[in-house]
């Protein structure tokens, strides 16, 4: 005699049915994530640059706005492979190449803002006007 201990399996009453099978593992390519993720970024990284405009955050925010928007570029095109959900990596694609846009756009106006204030501060004529025009001289 063997002892196991296990319970005996026994069939089911009679009129009830048959357990179903457990269902397989739907096959994918392990790219749906990355899809939802470039997603998730895109959205962040738009929030970010938001952020970008609130003074004590705009140190952290726009960094934060270019580094995510690029990482929702890269994680959209690997989620393109997904053939389930290449309509989220392409959602996630065109938010995060906006924000990279919108990112580069700002840091060419803030440039030449820089540049032409710099170029104005080096005329003696305009320093003039300003300071008197503050009261200064």
């Amino acid at each position: 005699m063997s002892y196991s201990n296990e319970p005996p399996k026994y069939p089911p009453p009679p009129g009830y049915p048959q357990q179903p099978a457990p269902y397989a593992p739907r096959p994918g390519s392990g790219k749906d994530g990355m899809a939802t993720a470039s997603l998730a970024v895109g959205v962040v990284s738009l929030v970010s640059i938001c952020g970008a405009f609130i003074p004590f955050l705009a140190y952290c925010a726009a960094p934060l706005a270019f580094l995510t928007g690029v990482a929702g570029i890269i994680l959209g095109f690997i989620g393109l492979g997904a053939p389930q959900k290449s309509g989220l990596a392409r959602i996630g694609l065109v938010l995060s190449g906006s924000s990279v846009l919108l990112q580069i756009c700002f840091l060419v106006v803030a440039v030449v803002i820089f540049g032409s204030s710099l170029f104005l501060l080096g005329d003696p004529v305009f320093l003039e006007d300003l300071l008197q025009g503050l009261g200064i001289y």
